[in-house]
């Protein structure tokens, strides 16, 4: 990671810190739209959190990392899962209800490579759905809460996944693929935040949320309050004896 990448990369991490304080949380409930963006954003810093992991060849990072994408994507599959059933039904589809009908322990005894293809198969049969036409009263994806944003979602989490699956076998071309892949998340993180997360911002003006999520979107001045922040004084010395 070169000192440009890793300047965005702090001021990525300084935003998701702000955003998912509690404060920060209830703040922004009022507005939906944020819901979607940050979780959008959140995605992808995870991918760039892997990225960093595996160029720093971090063993013990990308196990631990490895095991906390597992457990989220398994939650992604349910939630998809689940609205996909129940999309089944209104359509009268057994098919669709017949693949997309899965339990828990389903999934958490399956190995990890079959994860992943279970989110890929579900991911695949969302993206088959055909939109009902105007003015009938067809069901489709946005009826049991799946958009397009949620299904990017999804996506994101399956290449997160299968990035830091493929490390300990495949060392170098995974360190590779990190290497290559880091620059492209970082921009397209870059494109997400200026289009969603940075207009939406602009409904705290005036408030100290805002103050502070400026001040994390901007790499230099982030930088600046690090430098500046007062050294931690040394221990008082004992008087000499008399």
């Amino acid at each position: 990671m070169n000192d440009r990448q890793r300047s965005k990369y702090n001021s990525h991490l300084a935003l998701r810190n702000l955003c998912g304080k509690d404060a920060s949380r209830a703040l922004t409930s009022a507005l939906p739209a944020w819901a979607e963006f940050y979780d959008r954003f959140l995605a992808k810093i995870s991918y760039a959190d892997a990225c960093v992991l595996i160029q720093d060849s971090n063993t013990t990072g990308i196990t631990e990392a490895k095991q906390s994408a597992r457990t989220t994507l398994i939650s992604h599959i349910l939630e998809t899962g689940g609205a996909l059933c129940s999309l089944a039904l209104l359509r009268e589809d057994p098919v669709l209800e017949a693949k997309a009908d899965l339990l828990p322990s389903s999934l958490t005894t399956l190995p990890d490579h079959l994860v992943d293809d279970k989110a890929t198969e579900l991911l695949e049969l969302a993206r088959a759905v055909p939109v009902p036409a105007p003015g009938t009263s067809a069901h489709g994806l946005p009826s049991v809460g799946l958009t397009e944003g949620k299904l990017d979602l999804l996506e994101t989490h399956i290449e997160t996944y299968n990035l830091l699956l493929g490390s300990p076998r495949t060392a170098r071309g995974t360190k590779t693929a990190a290497t290559e892949n880091l620059q492209t998340t970082l921009d397209e993180i870059d494109r997400l935040l200026e289009k969603g997360l940075d207009k939406l911002a602009l409904q705290y003006k005036g408030t100290p949320f805002y103050q502070e999520y400026l001040l994390a979107r901007d790499p230099v001045s982030l930088a600046n309050r690090k430098l500046e922040q007062p050294p931690t004084p040394p221990p008082a010395s004992s008087p000499p004896a008399a």
